[in-house]
């Protein structure tokens, strides 16, 4: 990994101060390694049926929950966001969203401290207006990124954040726009794998 470069003020304190105030940062950083990782999401209850006449994804209700571990001895800052994806075929011609971006959020962790971020709690991370009905939560489907950042002060030695994924769904028996009256349990745990990155963490907030 290359050396980070260096920056006015250290990115751990600067951190703290910001979440202290529940704001967003308003120092200025340059450049710094980040370790982030992409954990896929699926939610929600998938019964429609796609253009070609098969569903994008099986029919069945799906759940995804994310766990982020701080392995580490000192306390650490992660950032977080949503990245809902849409089908391709949904997009403008010529181009245009691809998909919604939630804001990042920050979370404090102390050491051999963890957290877990169900689908539920990704919606939270958009504003209200943008949030399907509590009701109808098992009545629409989503998927795409839960994207962590784990940014690293000058001279830091910390190990990356252990981060997994667990998959739960119950997939429906019978013929495409029948009833789901029996099902199919189906559970998996998955690790996430992280890469690094340079760049300046005030540029995910704008």
């Amino acid at each position: 990994m290359k050396r980070m470069k260096t920056i006015s003020m250290g990115l751990g304190l600067a951190m703290l101060l910001w979440v202290g105030s529940g704001l967003t940062p308003q120092v200025s950083y340059a450049e710094v390694d980040m370790h982030v990782w992409s954990a896929k999401i699926l939610c929600g209850f998938q019964s429609g049926v796609g253009s070609n006449g098969e569903p994008d994804i099986l029919p069945g209700l799906y759940r995804t929950v994310v766990n982020v571990h701080n392995p580490n001895f000192e306390n650490h800052t992660v950032l977080k966001k949503a990245v809902i994806a849409f089908p391709e075929r949904h997009q403008p011609t010529g181009g245009g969203v691809r998909s919604k971006i939630s804001k990042v959020h920050s979370v404090f962790m102390k050491p051999d401290d963890a957290f877990s971020v169900s689908c539920k709690d990704i919606l939270k991370l958009y504003p209200r207006n943008q949030r399907p009905k509590a009701a109808a939560f098992d009545t629409v489907f989503f998927e795409g990124f839960l994207v962590l950042y784990q940014p690293m002060n000058p001279g830091d030695r910390v190990e990356m954040l252990d981060v997994t994924t667990a998959y739960t769904a119950l997939l429906c028996n019978g013929p495409l726009g029948t009833a789901c009256t029996q099902t199919t349990p189906v559970f998996d745990v998955e690790a996430v794998r992280p890469r690094d990155v340079t760049g300046d963490p005030n540029q995910l907030f704008n």
